[in-house]
């Protein structure tokens, strides 16, 4: 055998013993290891995003932003002063109702005083038999009027036609009428013609005679305020 060979057969033995004598790792054990072996050079190499804490800058104070200043409040419609008239007739409805005027269902709740407008006030009720029927009424007006005095004057005519009136709903209206210190009064009373029980008209009857009282109290307060200086 040449030393060529000689070499050559050495170099295959101890590449063998070397294979069957160096331990083998498990696969799972060589994982683990590299996987381990990741984490830690991962866990050392800071992340590019993130700046190192000594070259931070310290984060400057935001501006702040002026707040709106709030609108002032709207400004409420005044208040109308109670009158001595108010109270009278605050009063005639309060009588109505004891007395029995009840031409529908809830009447205190729909019978209303409305005296919203300077100078003026109104008691007034207002019912309507279906929401396209004919609308009838009872109503005391007081508002500003012309100079001089005037009695009572009455009318009676129909009412028709709008969408409160047909021709067929024979509805009429009873209309007084006075003026006195500068204030005039109307009472008004919107009804069926052809009812004529003696309820139906008992109710009629009755407003008249309260509403004109206290119209009367209201012109006599104001003519009497007019008359005294210093009033």
């Amino acid at each position: 055998m040449s030393m060529k060979s000689r070499k050559h057969s050495g170099v295959l033995w101890i590449a063998a013993m070397m294979a069957c004598c160096t331990p083998k790792q498990p696969s799972g054990q060589v994982a683990k290891l590299s996987a381990s072996s990741e984490q830690k050079s991962a866990s050392a190499t800071p992340s590019a995003s993130a700046p190192p804490v000594s070259s931070a800058l310290p984060a400057e104070p935001e501006a702040s932003t002026p707040q709106p200043e709030a609108s002032p409040p709207e400004a409420s419609p005044p208040e109308v002063a109670w009158s001595p008239c108010r109270t009278v007739v605050e009063r005639a409805r309060e009588e109505l109702l004891e007395r029995g005027f009840s031409p529908t269902r809830d009447t205190a709740h729909w019978l209303t005083v409305d005296a919203e407008r300077p100078g003026e006030i109104e008691l007034s009720i207002v019912m309507r038999q279906s929401a396209d029927g004919a609308q009838t009424s009872y109503s005391l007006e007081i508002v500003p009027g012309a100079p001089g005095s005037l009695r009572w004057q009455k009318r009676v005519k129909p009412v028709c036609c709008d969408d409160n009136a047909a021709p067929e709903d024979h509805l009429k209206e009873i209309r007084w009428t006075r003026r006195h210190a500068r204030q005039s009064a109307t009472v008004s009373v919107v009804y069926f013609a052809d009812v004529k029980t003696a309820t139906y008209l008992a109710e009629r009857e009755l407003f008249a005679e309260v509403a004109k009282r206290a119209a009367d109290k209201c012109l006599d307060e104001a003519g009497s305020a007019a008359a005294t200086p210093g009033r």
